[in-house]
């Protein structure tokens, strides 16, 4: 009778251990898993390096953790071509979960937001940084004057156009001259540092006389007086 009590206890204290080491980990979630489908009890099949930047490929849906939907899925492929789910924290409204590829082909631009072709202005939300950003983009490689609004007054300038003149630079200098470029804007990689400042990091595929170069660079951001998004400094 003794030794069927003692199995008792200690399959009930097994049972709690599990029960409590399962909650630790509901409440401890690893966002750098990668998952072969949405769901924690999917088979684990890689771990994103949060350095790196990765492709967004779908928005899912709300995770529920906890009872709470603080969490949701998105599927990415990583630099080393895996591809799956990792649960995301859900962001402020600064920071939308919209991403924005725009891509030239020679005179060409076509762009989409969550894989969805661009159409219209409704799309346009300079309160929404990644918005901001693919407009600026978009203006700044067909050259026209939308992207001369979005940039702001920073720095020493004389007037107006000689700001316009710097800012004009690197397109001049790279993105005017490549034969083809693909631009990833991605929401994973805003960087808000809360005082009206931010960097983000986009990721860049390009052609030029045949050679192939990638690569990740950060555009400064700044918040005007009005909550809008303006750009500061492009990368080259």
């Amino acid at each position: 009778m003794k030794l069927k009590k003692t199995i008792i206890l200690i399959i009930s204290a097994v049972l709690l251990f599990a029960s409590c080491a399962s909650a630790e980990k509901a409440n401890k979630i690893d966002t750098n898993i990668i998952y072969k489908s949405p769901s924690l009890s999917a088979k684990q099949i890689g771990y994103q390096n949060e350095l790196e930047a990765s492709e967004v490929l779908e928005i899912g849906e709300n995770a529920i953790v906890n009872g709470s939907e603080y969490f949701f899925w998105i599927k990415i492929r990583t630099k080393d071509d895996v591809e799956g789910w990792v649960i995301m924290k859900k962001r402020n409204k600064t920071n939308s979960d919209s991403y924005y590829n725009i891509e030239r082909n020679g005179t060409k631009i076509t762009a989409s937001k969550n894989s969805k072709e661009l159409t219209g202005n409704e799309w346009k939300d300079f309160k929404d940084p990644s918005a901001t950003l693919a407009a600026f983009f978009i203006s700044y490689l067909s050259q026209t004057d939308e992207w001369k609004d979005l940039i702001a007054d920073f720095g020493d300038f004389d007037s107006k156009e000689e700001l316009i003149a710097e800012r004009n630079r690197p397109y001049e200098e790279f993105y005017g001259r490549v034969d083809s470029l693909s631009i990833t804007i991605n929401p994973l990689y805003f960087k808000n540092y809360g005082n009206g400042t931010a960097l983000y990091t986009v990721s860049f595929g390009f052609s030029y006389d045949g050679n192939l170069g990638a690569g990740d660079d950060q555009v400064s951001m700044i918040m005007d007086e009005n909550g809008n998004w303006l750009i500061v400094k492009l990368p080259m």
